[in-house]
């Protein structure tokens, strides 16, 4: 008998198409307002860098990716979506069998990629998990997690061992909520679609209030 020892648990949920056509409108809004605008758009003294990352994106066609300031979640019209991004985080807990007092989402942001934008492998620190919604996409382009074991990187045996991997690729449809600890290393492929653009919503969420066994408590 096989048993499996530290596994990373990756939340897979789906989103109404409502809520999505929703978000999809709200994000192609805002960047349409930050390309018309953008010193004027991005006029606070915290979000000045944004400034060239929104010119840079609408105006030339070398940049091929645009993330938006990380503030969305604060948006009266992304509230319907942050509501139901946290009715999965509830069942993502009982499915995984943590207990928290309350949790927050303390980030959120929209990643917007023309075709071949990309973004480069990286993690989410300061958090405990992360989410990605996929907005639009019409090729269901695929995310790579990366294997956190690096002791798991000296010899990968023949077989396609799920155990011996450097890394799991799959392919989301527009509308996939995905949750995963907020560690774990990935990264999108670049955007070969169809479409003007792929769209995702990705978030940051922290645990608040007490927490944790004898040892490891903590009141966030």
């Amino acid at each position: 008998m096989i048993e499996t020892l530290f596994s990373t648990p990756l939340g897979k949920y789906k989103i109404e198409e409502n809520l999505i056509k929703d978000a999809r409108e709200n994000i192609l809004r805002y960047l349409s307002d930050s390309c018309k605008d953008p010193a004027g758009f991005f006029s606070g003294v915290s979000q000045n860098y944004q400034f060239k990352i929104a010119e840079n994106f609408c105006k030339s066609d070398n940049y091929l990716t645009y993330q938006t300031y990380d503030d969305l979640r604060l948006f009266e019209s992304f509230k319907p979506l942050v509501d139901r991004v946290l009715m999965d985080v509830e069942w993502f807990f009982d499915e995984t069998c943590i207990e928290a007092e309350a949790v927050e989402i303390t980030s959120m942001w929209a990643n917007i990629y023309k075709p071949g934008g990309d973004n480069h492998e990286h993690h989410h620190p300061n958090s405990f998990l992360s989410g990605v919604v996929v907005i639009d996409d019409d090729e269901g382009d695929c995310l790579r997690f990366y294997d956190p074991r690096h002791a798991n990187y000296v010899m990968i045996p023949s077989g396609g061992s799920p155990f011996w991997t450097r890394f799991y690729d799959e392919k989301y449809p527009t509308g996939t909520h995905l949750i995963f600890p907020s560690w774990l290393q990935h990264r999108p492929f670049p955007y070969v679609g169809k479409n003007q653009y792929r769209i995702t919503l990705a978030y940051n969420l922290m645990l608040r209030g007490d927490t944790g066994e004898w040892g490891y408590h903590v009141n966030y």
